[in-house]
């Protein structure tokens, strides 16, 4: 995994890149998110929670006035205890079920991911989420109210407080790809995520032999994002030293996940996959002319 200044091929100057290696084997290079992005996605997000919090405390408060006749330390308390589940879970529970997305980066562009390339883990993001505690709301909280955690501590212990945690609220500031404190600890990055688009049709065949047939089983297993990353693959200059192996490499993972029980050559390695390639890319324009369009290997609806 490396990080580098944006080259030529780069939308914005300035913005970084993440090289890394997708599970299917394919080097990719992937754009990290701005500050501005993250703060924007952060922000949306932020104020829906709110909303939802907002709502939330009024059908409780209006409950508890029914029942307990205005107890307001219990009120409080159970409000506030709400709200420590509810800034907590937000966060996670959308990552986990977007993917690495919530609402607020859905809307500006973004995804969690893997700074390895592998699988974005649940536990990466219960790490990472759980470290906004210390990152965002203790530091808040002190800079605030230091009242609520520190009482009747002496000026030198809130100021000594103060800066400790004014540097892990601007850390992103510092860092050089703009991560989190939570990034790090979890090992994900935040990146502009790649339009699930279909590119120009690659070059079929370099060989006169009859095409293997894949079953619509097989094809349904990948999506359009798959698609990309075996086009790229494909489109690995001669030149590059490493560009076989990588098609060995993508072919043994393709062949495992569909099962395939045909010739299982690493020689045949690129045949195998400009045939799957043309295979999958036909079912794939077949579906969004029927209106389905399946994004990745995840999309379930397509």
């Amino acid at each position: 995994m490396t990080q580098r200044p944006a080259g030529a091929a780069t939308r914005d100057p300035g913005v970084l890149r993440l090289a890394l290696t997708v599970p299917e084997g394919v080097p990719i290079e992937l754009e990290l998110a701005t500050r501005g992005e993250r703060l924007t996605a952060f922000l949306i997000d932020l104020m829906l929670l709110m909303l939802v919090g907002l709502a939330l405390a009024l059908v409780i408060g209006a409950a508890w006035d029914g029942a307990l006749e205005y107890q307001d330390g219990w009120l409080l308390a159970i409000i506030a205890l709400l709200v420590f589940f509810l800034r907590s879970g937000w966060f996670l529970t959308l990552e986990i079920r977007g993917r690495g997305r919530t609402p607020g980066k859905r809307l500006a562009g973004l995804r969690v991911v893997d700074a390895a390339g592998g699988p974005l883990r649940v536990h990466a993001l219960v790490a990472r989420n759980l470290m906004r505690e210390v990152e965002l709301w203790l530091p808040l909280t002190l800079l605030l109210a230091p009242e609520t955690l520190l009482p009747g501590a002496s000026a030198g212990v809130q100021l000594l407080s103060g800066l400790w945690v004014l540097g892990l609220l601007f850390f992103p500031v510092f860092h050089p790809a703009g991560a989190r404190l939570g990034d790090l600890v979890a090992g994900t990055r935040v990146v502009r995520a790649p339009k699930a688009v279909l590119l120009p049709e690659l070059g079929l065949r370099k060989t006169d032999a009859p095409a293997r047939v894949f079953t619509s089983i097989q094809l349904s297993i990948y999506g359009i994002f798959e698609l990309q990353m075996l086009e790229k693959a494909l489109r690995i200059q001669d030149q590059a030293g490493d560009r076989r192996e990588t098609l060995i490499q993508v072919s043994r993972l393709i062949r495992k996940k569909l099962t395939w029980d045909g010739d299982a050559h690493d020689r045949d390695a690129e045949p195998f996959l400009r045939d799957f390639y043309a295979a999958l890319r036909r079912q794939l324009e077949e579906r969004l002319r029927l209106g389905r369009r399946k994004k990745d290997k995840h999309d379930k609806r397509g």
